[in-house]
Protein backbone atom coordinates (compact mmCIF):
# COMPACT_ATOMS: atom_id res chain seq x y z
CA UNK A 1 0.00 0.00 0.00
CA UNK A 2 1.17 3.36 -0.66
CA UNK A 3 1.72 6.16 1.73
CA UNK A 4 -0.31 9.03 0.93
CA UNK A 5 1.45 12.96 1.40
CA UNK A 6 0.26 16.37 1.12
CA UNK A 7 1.72 18.61 -1.49
CA UNK A 8 2.96 20.77 1.05
CA UNK A 9 5.05 17.33 2.83
CA UNK A 10 6.02 16.18 -0.66
CA UNK A 11 7.56 19.63 -1.61
CA UNK A 12 9.09 19.56 1.90
CA UNK A 13 11.09 16.07 0.87
CA UNK A 14 12.08 17.76 -2.44
CA UNK A 15 13.11 20.73 -1.30
CA UNK A 16 16.99 20.05 -0.18
CA UNK A 17 17.42 18.01 -3.89
CA UNK A 18 16.11 21.15 -5.96
CA UNK A 19 19.57 22.08 -7.00
CA UNK A 20 20.73 19.02 -7.81
CA UNK A 21 17.57 17.62 -9.53
CA UNK A 22 17.79 21.20 -11.84
CA UNK A 23 21.37 20.87 -12.44
CA UNK A 24 21.04 17.52 -13.66
CA UNK A 25 18.11 18.79 -16.20
CA UNK A 26 21.14 21.38 -17.10
CA UNK A 27 24.21 19.43 -17.49
CA UNK A 28 21.36 16.62 -19.19
CA UNK A 29 20.71 19.05 -22.17
CA UNK A 30 23.92 20.60 -22.30
CA UNK A 31 25.48 17.45 -23.46
CA UNK A 32 22.64 17.40 -26.00
CA UNK A 33 23.36 20.35 -26.85
CA UNK A 34 27.05 19.80 -27.40
CA UNK A 35 26.26 16.79 -29.56
CA UNK A 36 24.21 18.04 -32.06
CA UNK A 37 26.69 21.24 -32.54
CA UNK A 38 29.08 17.93 -33.28
CA UNK A 39 26.85 16.88 -35.72
CA UNK A 40 26.54 20.12 -37.34
CA UNK A 41 30.65 20.84 -37.25
CA UNK A 42 31.23 17.49 -38.61
CA UNK A 43 28.01 17.61 -41.41
CA UNK A 44 26.22 14.98 -39.92
CA UNK A 45 22.59 15.38 -41.30
CA UNK A 46 19.82 15.85 -38.84
CA UNK A 47 18.07 13.84 -36.94
CA UNK A 48 15.25 12.06 -38.95
CA UNK A 49 12.59 11.97 -36.09
CA UNK A 50 11.54 14.30 -32.89
CA UNK A 51 11.55 11.36 -30.82
CA UNK A 52 15.61 10.89 -31.59
CA UNK A 53 15.96 14.55 -29.76
CA UNK A 54 13.84 13.80 -26.99
CA UNK A 55 15.72 10.01 -26.67
CA UNK A 56 18.50 11.40 -26.47
CA UNK A 57 17.92 14.55 -23.59
CA UNK A 58 16.64 11.26 -21.54
CA UNK A 59 19.33 9.56 -21.86
CA UNK A 60 21.40 12.24 -20.76
CA UNK A 61 19.54 14.02 -18.03
CA UNK A 62 19.00 10.11 -16.63
CA UNK A 63 22.62 9.60 -16.59
CA UNK A 64 23.68 12.68 -14.87
CA UNK A 65 21.05 12.50 -12.34
CA UNK A 66 21.92 8.58 -11.60
CA UNK A 67 25.75 10.00 -11.34
CA UNK A 68 24.48 13.02 -9.02
CA UNK A 69 21.81 10.70 -7.04
CA UNK A 70 24.02 7.52 -6.78
CA UNK A 71 25.75 8.76 -4.12
CA UNK A 72 23.39 11.21 -2.08
CA UNK A 73 22.43 9.56 1.34
CA UNK A 74 19.27 9.70 1.32
CA UNK A 75 18.41 8.90 -2.32
CA UNK A 76 17.82 5.64 -3.29
CA UNK A 77 18.39 4.98 -7.30
CA UNK A 78 16.07 2.25 -9.15
CA UNK A 79 17.01 1.05 -12.52
CA UNK A 80 14.73 0.04 -14.52
CA UNK A 81 14.69 -1.47 -17.84
CA UNK A 82 13.51 1.75 -19.71
CA UNK A 83 14.19 4.21 -16.96
CA UNK A 84 15.30 5.05 -13.94
CA UNK A 85 13.65 6.19 -10.51
CA UNK A 86 14.53 8.17 -7.56
CA UNK A 87 13.58 7.46 -4.21
CA UNK A 88 14.02 10.51 -2.09
CA UNK A 89 13.80 10.70 1.62
CA UNK A 90 12.21 7.82 2.02
CA UNK A 91 9.28 9.51 1.03
CA UNK A 92 8.45 10.50 -2.75
CA UNK A 93 9.43 8.41 -5.72
CA UNK A 94 10.09 10.52 -9.01
CA UNK A 95 11.46 9.50 -13.02
CA UNK A 96 12.86 11.62 -15.29
CA UNK A 97 10.18 11.54 -18.39
CA UNK A 98 10.65 12.55 -22.04
CA UNK A 99 9.23 15.16 -23.35
CA UNK A 100 8.45 16.45 -26.99
CA UNK A 101 8.13 20.15 -28.49
CA UNK A 102 4.81 21.52 -28.50
CA UNK A 103 3.75 23.32 -31.85
CA UNK A 104 1.00 25.35 -32.39
CA UNK A 105 -1.14 23.85 -35.18
CA UNK A 106 -3.50 26.61 -37.33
Amino acid sequence: MMDNYTDREVREALEPYHDKIRGAILEGYAEYLAVERFRAKNNFGPQLYPRTGANDVFDAVARNARAVFGVEPGVRVIDETQTVKFFFGGKVIGRFKKGRRRTSRA
